[in-house]
């Protein structure tokens, strides 16, 4: 299968970085994989870390009108979505660049 087509299909849908390992620039997919694994856990531990705050918020009493969606609506979700923000970005230029660099690979062949 030709690489510009092999390699953006494994960045895509596998792990973004392994069509930049595939093309043959080990550094470039290396880099990559890192980010999307440090961007991840940074999504998680700060979504974690808001939902943690709107369950401490929520009253002790028996109150009803106040629920645990409201305090999660109320919540500043502001980091964790720049977290998906950065994540998806990344994930897309994985491919683009994949696709790129395995089309210039196949016409230099």
């Amino acid at each position: 299968m030709k690489k510009a087509i092999l390699a953006p299909i494994l960045s895509a849908f596998v792990i973004p970085g392994l069509g930049q390992i595939i093309n043959r620039r080990p550094v470039k997919g290396l880099i990559s994989l890192f980010l999307v694994m440090i961007f991840f856990v940074g999504g998680l531990l700060s979504l974690s870390k808001a939902l943690e705050d709107s369950v401490a918020s929520q009253p002790a009493t028996g109150n009803t009108t106040y629920s645990f969606s409201q305090a999660l609506a109320d919540a500043d979700l502001t980091l964790p979505l720049c977290f998906v923000g950065a994540l998806a970005l990344l994930w897309l230029l994985s491919v683009i660049d994949a696709f790129w660099e395995g089309r210039r690979l196949d016409l230099r062949e």
